[in-house]
């Protein structure tokens, strides 16, 4: 089995697309966690101050990147998340508990979240990790400091955003894609055996053949070339919204079929399909692998 897997991604407004190029060459019971919540990075100015010992800032709109560090009572799974990931789940009795997939690398768990601007966010969140819901300590906070941990959702003076404005329409859904390349190549082998002399002179009392083996293959046959991966969708509100369809198709025209792609609710929070394509033959160059969604 030969494989492949090179892939960047993009999406696309109105209707949501993301494409990759594919290239053919313990459990532990809820309470404070054994985890430090450290400052998140971002790219606005707010983003990773110090709010006081027990959170750290996150501005409106900023898209983050935070570490949750010495959790060595992580456990992958839980939620929306594959069995690699971890469940990390930012909890607010404001605008509702937002679950995301952290990776996990050794003690350290990675997470990414994109903090709505506008609507929707305000207050202080407390962080958790796990399905049982480990709460995140702030040992990085607060010398020996052993309370909960959390991000506080600030404005661009730094100054805690006190109220959440309702919001009158859905947030869009974004969409990503893991993706990889796959075949089959298959070679017919023969074996060839010769001998120096087909005679012997009986009147010798020894005789001595030498043989030859010779093994050759062909140029191969290649065959169950294949795309596959998953595709994540996830959707921001807290209420699930209605899909017409999920189509992925491959830039050489061959369509791809997505498990269990129809019209359908897509709940709150992060939801996955996997998909295949089938193709003749492996192209000669990139590929490009383009995903759609849409919605009313």
């Amino acid at each position: 089995m030969r494989r492949w897997l090179n892939w960047r991604s993009a999406l696309i407004g109105g209707a949501l697309g993301a494409a990759l190029v594919v290239v053919f060459s313990l459990g532990a019971s809820a309470g404070i966690g054994n985890g430090s919540l450290a400052a998140p990075t971002g790219s606005d100015s707010q983003t990773g101050q110090q709010l006081n010992p027990t959170h750290w800032k996150v501005q409106a709109g900023d898209t983050i990147t935070d570490t949750i560090v010495g959790a060595d009572d992580a456990v992958p799974g839980g939620g929306p998340c594959a069995s690699t990931e971890v469940l990390v789940t930012i909890q607010s009795g404001s605008f509702g508990n937002q679950q995301l997939c952290g990776t996990l690398s050794g003690g350290t768990i990675t997470f990414t979240w994109t903090v709505q601007s506008q609507f929707g966010v305000c207050g202080t969140t407390i962080v958790s990790y796990n399905a049982t819901g480990n709460l995140a300590n702030n040992g990085l906070l607060k010398s020996g400091g052993h309370s909960a941990a959390g991000l506080a959702i600030v404005d661009a003076q730094g100054d805690v955003i006190q109220t959440c404005i309702p919001e009158s329409n859905a947030r869009a859904l974004t969409v990503s894609k893991a993706a990889a390349g796959a075949y089959t190549k298959t070679w017919t082998w023969t074996i060839v055996k010769s001998v120096d002399h087909d005679r012997i002179n009986t009147s010798a009392s020894t005789a001595t053949f030498n043989y030859t083996v010779s093994v050759h293959h062909d140029e191969g046959t290649i065959s169950n070339v294949k795309v596959t991966g998953t595709i994540s969708i996830t959707n921001p509100n807290a209420d699930a919204v209605n899909i017409d369809v999920i189509n992925d198709k491959l830039s050489t025209g061959d369509a791809c079929t997505v498990t269990d792609g129809g019209p359908q609710s897509i709940a709150s929070g992060v939801t996955t399909f996997a998909y295949e394509c089938d193709l003749s033959s492996v192209p000669a160059g990139d590929v490009s692998n383009t995903v759609t969604i849409s919605w009313p």
